[in-house]
């Protein structure tokens, strides 16, 4: 009664620090006197009641969620009774298990079947969890199933490497410790070594809250929510006092890169956020492979009903998005990472293969990612067809302006390169002088040209001396006659002679006598003097035809 505002205020601000971090935070904080009425009593009694009544309620609905969850237990005790055989007890985490069912142990992934439930030293057909519970297994042997061990409903727990968390520094470790750090991690009854990163990239520092990544020495079944415990030291990481406490958020978390700011809001969300933000972070924590309903399942701390719930709510507000069969969730980030790459390599297929219609599905699936999704992808490149970022025609994607080019010259193009390069005789037009002779005749542009051209050399009608300079076969084949004809009887000739007999300047003649070297007509000497060779004059006597040294054309 004879406190001021003032004062009043400054205790309030004194007691807040005492309860922050606590479950107290954020209760209210009454005003009242020790000679208070009896309203103000109760009115104290009415807020100790709601709180209460708040914690119960919370208690309750965890508790709920719980049971309504697969069945997960971690061995702490495994031995064998006779006439039961193999015995193992634990703490079980969620859910439910009846006589007969079926287990899975992991991380060996092997089934047993669950011949007798205790509970408190009395057999029972079914058990609910939370408590502890023993389960008489058939068909096992106590080294199947040891300490460290969980039993659960099969395929629904994650074996994983790493996995992401939410720790506290405890406040008794007093030195700043680094961002990344080996120690030995706990979890549920099993311990394994470990490397913790700190994902925000700062030192620690005792009392402080942090999103992790656990990187395991070994593999191990990890439940979203379950607690887990931190022990080490600077000297040993394997021993030592405990250093923080947490629990698990992602159980099987993708490598992350350190001050991520889309990470780290992300595991906000899934540690404190509502049911529906809880599947929209998750899911964006999944980036461009996304998540199915049975991931999700096993990832977050949600009921069939309220995931299924949370997923109708999130879809509708547009916070993830739904492709492929069977069905993943994106998003939208991730489903715009996708389309982009998508967009980008029909483009590179485009400049590759100028001359193609585009690509097929399952090869833009692999240029998007060959560790994602056939159906998922392709859903997402059927989302931009039908906005008209891309065309589908027959099963090929392309993009709308792109038009491919011919992969064949016309008739009419073929026709005037033969008719220009036979009117040469063996001094024609060549390279951009033959291209716009062949212009002047009929419009074609460089790439029909080069069409023409091997249409031309496929067809027979040209022979390709060098790069640009093509003759027509028959000349070709009047030259070769020629010179068996004029020197047959000597025993060289000169390049000289060769260009009297042809009449040819050096830019055709040189080609043209390296041709005849190539297709083993003559051997040229150091001299520069060129003789047949006996297996040509052999040919060429048995048979009087230059088309025996054309073979190849």
């Amino acid at each position: 009664d004879l406190a001021d505002e003032l004062l009043l205020e400054m205790v309030e601000e004194d007691v807040r620090g005492l309860i922050e971090g606590t479950c107290l935070q954020n209760a209210p904080i009454l005003h009242f006197s020790a000679k208070a009425d009896e309203d103000c009593n109760q009115t104290l009694r009415a807020e100790l009641t709601r709180l209460a009544q708040g914690w119960l309620d919370d208690v309750a609905h965890d508790r709920a969620q719980r049971q309504a969850r697969p069945f997960a237990m971690s061995v702490d005790r495994c031995f064998s009774r006779q006439g039961r055989g193999t015995v193992v007890t634990g703490t079980a985490m969620s859910g439910s298990v009846a006589l007969e069912q079926q287990l899975q142990a992991l991380p060996a992934s092997q089934l047993y079947r669950v011949r007798g439930l205790h509970r408190h030293g009395q057999a029972v057909e079914r058990f609910v969890a939370p408590g502890r519970v023993a389960l008489n297994l058939a068909g096992v042997h106590i080294d199947q199933v040891p300490t460290g061990t969980v039993l659960c409903v099969e395929n629904s727990l994650s074996v994983t490497e790493r996995f992401d968390a939410e720790v506290t520094l405890l406040p008794h470790v007093r030195a700043a410790m680094a961002s990344r750090f080996r120690a030995m991690v706990h979890v549920g009854t099993t311990q394994i070594d470990a490397a913790i990163s700190r994902l925000d990239g700062q030192q620690w520092r005792a009392g402080e809250h942090a999103f992790v990544q656990v990187h395991l020495d070994q593999p191990m079944a990890v439940a979203a929510g379950q607690a887990i415990v931190i022990r080490g030291s600077q000297v040993d990481p394997r021993f030592g006092q405990t250093l923080a406490g947490g629990v698990v958020l992602h159980p099987q978390a993708p490598r992350h890169r350190l001050k991520d700011s889309i990470v780290l809001d992300g595991l906000e969300a899934v540690a404190n956020g509502d049911e529906r933000q809880q599947v929209a972070a998750m899911v964006a924590l999944c980036r461009q492979s996304g998540a199915d309903e049975l991931e999700l399942a096993r990832w977050l701390c949600l009921s069939p009903n309220a995931l299924t719930k949370a997923l109708k709510s999130a879809l509708a507000q547009g916070h993830i998005r739904r492709f492929g069969q069977p069905t993943r969730y994106l998003s939208p980030s991730a489903v715009d990472s996708l389309e982009d790459r998508a967009l980008q390599a029909v483009k590179a297929a485009h400049l590759a293969h100028p001359d193609r219609a585009g690509l097929d599905h399952l090869q833009v699936c692999r240029q998007v990612g060959d560790w994602l999704e056939p159906t998922m992808v392709l859903a997402v490149i059927r989302g931009l067809v039908r906005r008209g970022e891309l065309v589908e025609d027959n099963v090929l994607f392309a993009r709308p302006d792109f038009v491919p080019r011919r992969q064949s010259a016309r008739a009419e193009v073929v026709d005037a390169l033969i008719d220009v390069v036979s009117a040469g005789g063996l001094a024609p037009a060549i390279g951009n002088a033959l291209v716009s002779e062949v212009q002047a005749r009929v419009a074609i542009d460089s790439a029909e040209f080069t069409l023409a051209t091997k249409q031309a050399q496929a067809q027979g009608d040209l022979i390709c001396i060098k790069v640009g300079f093509w003759v027509d076969r028959s000349h070709i084949m009047a030259m070769i006659r020629a010179v068996f004809e004029r020197f047959i009887d000597a025993p060289s000739f000169s390049t000289g002679e060769l260009k009297e007999l042809l009449g040819l300047t050096r830019k055709h003649l040189i080609p043209l006598a390296e041709f005849l070297d190539q297709q083993k007509v003559c051997n040229r000497s150091a001299q520069g003097d060129r003789t047949f060779r006996p297996s040509a004059l052999s040919a060429w006597r048995g048979h009087h035809d230059p088309e025996v040294f054309l073979s190849g054309f």
